[in-house]
C-alpha cells in the first residue's frame, strides 16, 4: 500500500452517513404506513367491501399516488445513504491503511469494489467492514485472525437478507395482478422493508463504533504532527 495516504478525520462523513441513514428509516416507516393502508384497500377490494365503483376508483387512485410518491422518496433517501455509506467505507479503509502501516488486504478502491461483483460480494460484505474494525481497533497491533463483534456478524447477515428479500419482493410484486396476489406482494414487500430498517439499525452501529475506534488511534497521529 502507497505510504502516500494520510489520516483523514472521518467525523464529518460518519454524521453524513447517519443523517442519511436516519432519513432513510424516516422514508421506510412512511411507505410502511402507506403499505399497510394498500393492504387493507386490497382487502377490501377482495372481499368486496365498498359502496361504489366511483367510491373504490376514487380510493385505488389516491392509494397509486401516494405509494408513487413515497416508493420514489424512499429510493432516493437509498440511494443518498448507499453512497455516502460507501464513500465512508473508502475513507475509514483509507485511514485503516495509516493505522496498521499497511498491514490490511484491502485497498479503499477494492474494499468499495468488491460490494459490487456478484458472488464475491457475500463474503467481501464482511471481510471489508470486519478488516476496517479490526484496524481501528488494533492499529499497528492489527492481526486478521482477531475476533470481531457480534454487531458485525448481525450488520452482514441483515445485508444479505435485505438484498436478497428486495429482488424476491420485486419479482413477486411485478408478477401480481390479482386482489391476492398483490396482498402477498405487499406482504413480503413490508417484511423486506422490516430487514431494510434494521439493516440500516445495524450500519448506525458500526459507522459509530468504527468512528469512535478512528477518534482514538488518531489521537497518537495527531501528536505526532502537532
Amino acid at each position: 500500500m502507497p505510504t502516500s495516504i494520510e489520516f483523514k478525520n472521518i467525523s464529518k462523513r460518519s454524521n453524513q452517513v447517519l443523517l442519511a441513514s436516519y432519513i432513510a428509516i424516516a422514508s421506510l416507516v412512511a411507505v410502511q404506513i402507506a403499505t399497510l393502508f394498500e393492504l387493507s384497500l386490497l382487502e377490501d377490494i377482495k372481499r368486496g367491501n365498498y359502496n361504489s365503483t366511483e367510491q373504490l376508483d376514487s380510493r385505488i387512485a389516491n392509494n397509486d399516488l401516494w405509494i408513487e410518491i413515497l416508493n420514489l422518496a424512499s429510493a432516493l433517501a437509498f440511494i443518498f445513504y448507499i453512497v455516502l455509506f460507501f464513500m465512508w467505507i473508502y475513507r475509514t479503509n483509507s485511514n485503516s491503511h495509516t493505522f496498521t502501516q499497511g498491514k490490511i488486504r484491502h485497498t479503499p478502491g477494492w474494499s468499495v469494489g468488491w460490494f459490487f461483483i456478484p458472488i464475491a460480494n457475500l463474503w467481501k460484505s464482511y471481510k471489508i467492514p470486519a478488516e476496517i474494525w479490526k484496524a481501528s481497533k488494533l492499529g499497528p497491533d492489527y492481526n486478521h485472525t482477531h475476533t470481531t463483534p457480534l454487531f458485525l456478524k448481525l450488520w452482514w447477515v441483515a445485508w444479505i437478507a435485505d438484498n436478497l428479500f428486495s429482488q424476491i419482493s420485486l419479482k413477486i410484486t411485478d408478477s401480481a395482478v390479482e386482489p391476492h396476489e398483490l396482498i402477498n406482494a405487499d406482504r413480503i414487500f413490508f417484511s423486506s422493508n422490516i430487514v431494510s430498517i434494521i439493516s440500516i439499525i445495524l450500519t448506525i452501529k458500526m459507522v459509530k463504533e468504527i468512528n469512535l475506534l478512528q477518534e482514538n488511534q488518531s489521537n497518537p497521529i495527531s501528536e505526532v504532527f502537532a
